[in-house]
């Protein structure tokens, strides 16, 4: 699967470990994502049922009973794992994970590839849609 398709076809996206704090990564990247035009949930144990920047909060994955296209893990390594067992339980399947940059689980990709969801690792989605925007306008 490219990254152009999964960015144009897959609008719907589930932040795992976004913050509230305007100064972490997670909350930036899940802004930036939602003024794109995607619909963008936050996912951390503390936010749920709150709504920050215009982006509703979930306590969990499993708190989450509608289609998500793309769980977006901005967990640290050791961690993917849990978020890719919480999303292969989901009630509506996601269609990727996508974990950020600078992360990695062989656990995690096996387990989403077993549970048969696409699963992209050590790229960030907000540099993939600034790229593809910059070779959009560049031709």
């Amino acid at each position: 699967m490219k990254i152009i398709d999964i960015l144009n076809n897959y609008r719907k996206i589930a932040a795992v470990g976004f913050s509230d704090n305007p100064f972490r990564y997670s909350n930036e990247v899940a802004m930036y994502i939602k003024k794109q035009g995607y619909e963008v949930y936050g996912v951390n144990p503390n936010l749920g049922g709150k709504t920050i920047g215009g982006i509703k909060c979930f306590s969990s994955l499993n708190k989450i009973d509608f289609k998500i296209n793309i769980v977006n893990v901005f967990r640290k390594s050791e961690f993917v794992i849990d978020a890719v067992n919480d999303a292969a339980e989901m009630r509506f399947k996601p269609d990727v994970i996508w974990v950020q940059d600078g992360i990695f689980s062989a656990e995690g990709r096996q387990k989403a590839e077993d549970s048969g969801i696409y699963y992209l690792e050590n790229k960030c989605i907000l540099n993939e849609h600034r790229k593809l925007i910059n070779d959009f306008n560049e031709k």
